[in-house]
This record gives structure tokens, C-alpha cells and sequence, in this order.
């Protein structure tokens, strides 16, 4: 039928004699019962009836599901009418619902139907009924009627719910893709002859060669949500013409981590392996991408043969800052884990996994060992990407607090540690809730330590701190309103928890409601989303106020010396839309609701003005001192906002809210990363040109040596330093550096 965007004359001859020789059909008396979408969307209940044999539709066939177009008053002529439908609310039972032609011009066929079939939705029934009808409806048009037969076959159990695909690649090999959408598995014989017959075809998902000759079928199964990706290819005389490996000996990742933190221990890979030859050895390396192939961890060969897995352990090396090509993956480095097969010493049949590698802990410059007793150095360390350690949860945790900026924050500590002669002699650490982050340490070497000197650093987590920071950016938080004007309704809802707003006003001898709406939108300073709260500030009052307040789950003492209250900053920022006048102020309230406070004139740059103080800088709202405020039973936190404009409405935005002290680490945890200097290769050295003499230069303290031979003698070059220039002579020269 005509689209509601084409221009139609149902009462033309010429029209209705259009319609009636292509499809069988007499329009004259159609009318649009429902065309809903471009002006309301709305959506009808309708119901189908089977009254023919089309595919699975049989006369008695009934399916129920809502849609936004239904034409009534479509009759048919010489087309057959296969399904009927009860017509726009019910009140058209029998209405013409599908109809099709065979025979239309020059031995064509044609098929209408009268409702919106591709957007519709179940009518009161699980959504799995809605993909039935459609494959019903949709098959009996395509394959049964017009004689459609895709390429890729799928029939089975739930095969209606499994989605295939295809592509050639270039040497016409073919990829097939198969998607079970269902929760149940799914048990089905694919079938497409044109791309698998007489084909090797493998599994690079699960790993595996699944037929070395297809007939053009297989059998599989997919479990809930799963995909398959199958690889069909020609194998002739013992070669595949296979892109991914021509190798008949395959091999895949099972198992492999995306990102290695060194931590002293291998990283366990797993590997899959479907072999047509016996004797071969498998191992795996940790590599750099583009730099000739460097191999930074090997693993041990293990002998396989036949079908199966193995896991294979394999080393990364902790951070080495004498030598510039071992990188982490933020400093430039592209890794892989790259697997391969020997045999009588010659490496075949090999696959890649890309992999991250970053840095738990490491120095951000190489580390003096040449100590005196006495001595204070100053070692800057960094650290990148920590993942969460919750089990489940490889989410890196600066994520975390984007996504959820009220998710607890996981701590990690970060410890530095001066060893003499291999024994521990001194200790600095600290904890961080910081992904990536650095920090510098400072450590003074005993009196007694005499060395040889080294230093190691590592990383644990810290599951057990004590710590009552609160750091809020409403990240995370369904967005919305308590009260939306467009349906002029109060939802339940509280947006802002555990925060909750309050407004206050004196005297309001009138009684206003100040209150007009709170939650959270799609605006901030710090992310993208803040609370905000809609205030009316009455005309005349002595004072007047909104904000958000925080309950801490348990009361909490401040130290006695109030000296230490220094170590406890709080902030937030806040913008009003108007660049209306206030105040802005922070309090901390003990459980006898006195407080102290700090307070600061709104002077916003850009929208936004930070309010920013230490606790030794609050004081009591009568003045100096705490007044009846208890600091051994700290209760609420409070951002607050003094009005200072009379008769106008505040619209507020709170972001940023950060609460931060001393917190205590009570132990436990795991190590989770481990650097130590004296894995530290000796040294880079390099040897270049700059067109006139030759240039030596070395990136770490020690001494240059030179020799005629390389099996020396060597002679040190005491007076040497990088970068040193030789002229270059008849004789040949080598250079080596020591320490």
C-alpha cells in the first residue's frame, strides 16, 4: 500500500487498477484506521488469524502484538488472503491482514500487508512471543512465498532465534557469524553449501577444526548469548589457504589476560591446539610489537600432541628504568603474548594476543645504589591503571568513580623499601584511592647500613582501612527530577542519596513552600552530572538558605588537638544559574546538632565558584571557638547556601563534594606488584654518529670501558662521560660499560 508519505488518489482508475493487477487487491475502500508515529506515538493492540497455508502459518494461526499502522477496507480480488486481522480496537473482525499474488505481471509475485510489521512490540507477552510472530510472518512472505533461500541456513532447536551473517574475504575464503539473541541454547544444523562444501572449516572462538571436508552442513550448539565464528577455506596438499594460518598444526588463545601488572610471579596463558603432527613443543613469549621482535618473557616448552589445552606460564619482567625499550603501554609500549610451535628447533604455526602492560609500581628514573650511611634520597614513583580487586570486577578503579562516584573507594598500598646487603633497612609506604598516579619518597639510609645497596617497591591491596572520607560527584546517579512539570507529578524517587536537600527561611510569617524541585542532572564541574535544587527565596526574610546534608553511617571523633584538624580538608562547588548573590558554606555537625563552619562569597568564574578549607579553619557560627559543637561525635556533613537576594528563584548545582583526612590502615591485603632495582639490566649503551665523529652514550651511572677485542683486556675510560666522542681510527674499537 502506498507509504503516509506518497501523495495517493484511492478513487483514480488508474490508481485502483494499479493496485488491483500488481497485488491482487481493490483499494477503493481503504481508509488508515490508525497512523500513529509522525504526529502521537501510539501504539494499537491488534490481533491475527490464520485462514490459510503459508510456511508455519495454518489456518487457527493466532499471534497478538501492538503496532502504529492498521488500514481497514482493503479487499481482495485475485490475491489470496492468508492472514485476517480484528481491525483497529477490535472493531473490525476479519479484516484483510495479509495478502499475497502469484502471477503479478509477467509471472511475478506479490505480497501487502496491512498493518506495520517490522515495528511492533509484544501486546502483554514475553518478548520471545514477539520474535516468533515475526519469523512466522516474515518467513511465510520471504521464503515460502516469494522463494527466498539464504545463503546460511539455519534450522533447529530455537534456531528462529539465532542470527547469521557471512562475509568472502579476499583469497574467497568465508567467515560465518552466528548470534544466539535467546537465553536457552540453541541446537541447530547450519547449512549453506555454497561457502562450506568440500571446505576445512574452523571454530575461532572455541578453538578447533570442526571438519577437514565439509558437506555443506554442521551441527551446533550455542548457549545463551553466545556467538560463533566459523572460518571456511580450501586445504590442498597438506597447506591451508587459510589468512588467519596456513598451517594444518592450529593453535589459539583459550585464556589469556588482557593487561600484566609485573609482580614477580608468570602470568598463567592458556592455549588450544588441534595437531596433525606428533613431537612438537609449544611456548610462549611476552614481546614488543615493532621492535624486531624483543622478547621480554619466555616460557618454559612444553611438549603437546593431538586435541587440547594447556596452560602455559609465562614471565614479565618488573619495570627496568635502565633500559628505554621496556615501556608500559600508556608510555608507548604495544605488547603481545605470542604462542608457537617447535619442531627439531624450527618455529611454525604461531598466533598473537594483544596485551597491556602497566606498571603496579616503578621508579620514574633510575635509583642510586652507590649510598652512604646518613644520606636522604628523594625517589619519585608511579603506578598506572590499578584494576579493582573485587572479585568479578577487572573495572581499573578511576573508572569506577566515573561510572558511580558513590562506590566505595578501593585503597591500595604503595610501599618503598631500601635494602643493605639484601636485608630490609628502611620502609616508606602510603595509600591511595588513585589509579594512576605517582608520588615521591623519601628515605634516609641508616647509620649502621653499609650495603651493597638495592631497592624494591610493591604494591598490595589495602581492603582494611579506616578512612571517612566522603568524595561525591554525582556520577553514576539516574538522572532526573522529583517533580517534572510536563506530567505535573511528585515522584518518590530521591535522586541525591545519601545526600538530602533542605531549604530554610525566618521569619516566612506567609508560610511559602520554597521548595520547587531537586535531583540530578546532566551538567557539572567535575564529570558530567551534579544534584541541583530549585529554591524560591520569599521577599523580607532575615535569613534564608538551602543545600544537601550527609549522615555519616557511624559517629566519629575528630583528634583532641585541634592542630591535627589541619590534615582535614572539605570542599564542593557550586554554581546558580543566574549568578544570583549568596553565600556559600560548609558545615560538620556533631550528633547535638551544633556545628562549626566555614563560609566564603559566591564569586563564580565561568558558572562555577570552589569553596576549599581545612577544618582548623572552621569555626563556631557565633564566632571563634567550636561553641556547643562535640568533635568526639562527628554526625553530618552539610553544603549549604545562604540566599541573599529576596523574591527571585535559585536554581543551585552542587558538584565536586570532597570530605578527605588521615586515614588508618589497619593491614591485610595482597601484593599485587613488585619492582626491584636489582633486576635492573647493567645499562644502555649506544653508539651513533653525528656525520663528524662517532658518538658513545649511556643513560646510567658507571664507568666506560674500551678494548681491542672483546675479550678484552678492558681498560676503563675514567674520565668518560655520556655522550663521549671518538675518533675514529685504522683499528678496530669496542665499547662496554660496568659499574
Amino acid at each position: 500500500l502506498p507509504g503516509k508519505y506518497h501523495p495517493y488518489d484511492r478513487a483514480n482508475p488508474n490508481w485502483a487498477g494499479w493496485m488491483n493487477a500488481l497485488f491482487g487487491i481493490s483499494v477503493v475502500g481503504a481508509t488508515p484506521a490508525l497512523d500513529a508515529i509522525v504526529t502521537n506515538d501510539f501504539y494499537s493492540p491488534l490481533a491475527v488469524q490464520g485462514v490459510a497455508t503459508l510456511g508455519s502459518i495454518t489456518p487457527g494461526y493466532q499471534a497478538a502484538f501492538t503496532t502504529w499502522k492498521i488500514w481497514e477496507g482493503v479487499q481482495p480480488t485475485t490475491a489470496r488472503t492468508v492472514l485476517t486481522d480484528s481491525g483497529y480496537l477490535g472493531a473490525r473482525p476479519g479484516t484483510a491482514a495479509l495478502l499475497v499474488k502469484a502471477g503479478a505481471g509477467n509471472g511475478g509475485k506479490t505480497a501487502v500487508n496491512t498493518f506495520a510489521l517490522g515495528d511492533t512490540y509484544p501486546d502483554n507477552g514475553p518478548p520471545a512471543t514477539q520474535w516468533n510472530t515475526r519469523s512466522d510472518l516474515l518467513g511465510a512472505i520471504y521464503r515460502s512465498h516469494f522463494g527466498l533461500q539464504p545463503v546460511v541456513d539455519v534450522t533447529g532447536t530455537n534456531a528462529a532465534y539465532v542470527l547469521p551473517e557471512y562475509r568472502l574475504c579476499q583469497n574467497g575464503s568465508a567467515l560465518l557469524f552466528l548470534m544466539n539473541e535467546y537465553t536457552n541454547t540453541a541446537t541447530v544444523t547450519v547449512s549453506a553449501p555454497t561457502l562450506l562444501a568440500g571446505r576445512k572449516v574452523e571454530d575461532l572462538i572455541q578453538g578447533g577444526v570442526l571438519t577437514t571436508n565439509s558437506t555443506g552442513t554442521l551441527g551446533l550448539a550455542l548457549g545463551g548469548d553466545e556467538v560463533a565464528l566459523l572460518y571456511a577455506y580450501p586445504s590442498l596438499d597438506g597447506q591451508d589457504r587459510s589468512l588467519i594460518n596456513p598451517n594444518p598444526n592450529k593453535l589459539w588463545f583459550t585464556t589469556a589476560p588482557p593487561a600484566v601488572w609485573p609482580n614477580g610471579a608468570p602470568y598463567p596463558v592458556g592455549l588450544g591446539y588441534d595437531l596433525r603432527e606428533t613431537n612438537l613443543l609449544l611456548r610462549v613469549g611476552f614481546e614488543r610489537v615493532g621492535q624486531a621482535g624483543q622478547v621480554f618473557g619466555l616460557s618454559a616448552p612444553v611438549a603437546i600432541t593431538g586435541l587440547g589445552t594447556n596452560l602455559v606460564n609465562v614471565p614479565v619482567p618488573d619495570a627496568d628504568p635502565n633500559n628505554p625499550d621496556y615501556v608500559s603501554s600508556p608510555e608507548g609500549g604495544d605488547y603481545v603474548f605470542h604462542a608457537w610451535l617447535e619442531k627439531d628447533g624450527q618455529q611454525f604455526s604461531d598466533c598473537r594476543m594483544p596485551v597491556r602492560l602497566l606498571w603496579g609500581v616503578h621508579p620514574l628514573s633510575p635509583l642510586l645504589t652507590a649510598l652512604v650511611p646518613g644520606q636522604t634520597c628523594q625517589v619519585p614513583l608511579g603506578w598506572e591503571e590499578l584494576p579493582s580487586y573485587v572479585p568479578g570486577d577487572p573495572t581499573p578503579i578511576d573508572r569506577a568513580a566515573l561510572w558511580d562516584s558513590l562506590e566505595p573507594r578501593q585503597h591500595y598500598r604503595v610501599a618503598l623499601q631500601l635494602l643493605s646487603a639484601g636485608q630490609v633497612v628502611g620502609t616508606s609506604s602510603l595509600l591511595t584511592v588513585e589509579g594512576t598516579a605517582t608520588n615521591l619518597f623519601s628515605m634516609t639510609v641508616p647509620a649502621n647500613a653499609n650495603g651493597p645497596f638495592s631497592w624494591a617497591a610493591t604494591l598490595s591491596t589495602a581492603p582494611n582501612v579506616l578512612s571517612h572520607d566522603v568524595l561525591d560527584s554525582f556520577e553514576g546517579r539516574e538522572r532526573g527530577a522529583m517533580y517534572t512539570s510536563a506530567t505535573n507529578y511528585l515522584t518518590n524517587e530521591v535522586y541525591t542519596l545519601p545526600w538530602s536537600g533542605y531549604n530554610y527561611a525566618f521569619p516566612n510569617t506567609n508560610h511559602v513552600n520554597l521548595w520547587q524541585n531537586e535531583g540530578v542532572q546532566l551538567l557539572g564541574s567535575d564529570g558530567s552530572q551534579s544534584a541541583f535544587l530549585v529554591i524560591t527565596n520569599p521577599p523580607g526574610q532575615v535569613y534564608s538558605g538551602f543545600g544537601f546534608a550527609y549522615v555519616f553511617p557511624t559517629n566519629w571523633a575528630l583528634p583532641s588537638d585541634t592542630n591535627q584538624w589541619r590534615n582535614y580538608s572539605f570542599a564542593f562547588d557550586f554554581m546558580e544559574a543566574s549568578g544570583l548573590a549568596c553565600v556559600m558554606e560548609m558545615q560538620v555537625k556533631s550528633t547535638n546538632e551544633q556545628w562549626i563552619q566555614f563560609t566564603q562569597p559566591y564569586n563564580p568564574t565561568n558558572g562555577w565558584d570552589t569553596i576549599h578549607a581545612t577544618l582548623d579553619q572552621f569555626a563556631s557560627p557565633s564566632g571563634p571557638g567550636l561553641g556547643g559543637f562535640d568533635p568526639h561525635h562527628v554526625k553530618t556533613l552539610v553544603v549549604n547556601i545562604r540566599m541573599e537576594a529576596g523574591a527571585v528563584q535559585y536554581v543551585g548545582s552542587f558538584d565536586n563534594i570532597r570530605f578527605q583526612g588521615p586515614e588508618t590502615d589497619l593491614g591485610g591485603g595482597q601484593p599485587t606488584a613488585l619492582y626491584r632495582s636489582a633486576d635492573d639490566s647493567l645499562g644502555w649503551l649506544s653508539i651513533g654518529s653525528d656525520g663528524a665523529e662517532v658518538i658513545v652514550s649511556w643513560l646510567v651511572p658507571g664507568t666506560l670501558q674500551t678494548a681491542m677485542d672483546p675479550q678484552g683486556p678492558w681498560t676503563n675510560l675514567t674520565s668518560a662521560t655520556s655522550p663521549y666522542p671518538v675518533q675514529p681510527g685504522t683499528n678496530r674499537q669496542f665499547f662496554r660499560l660496568t659499574r
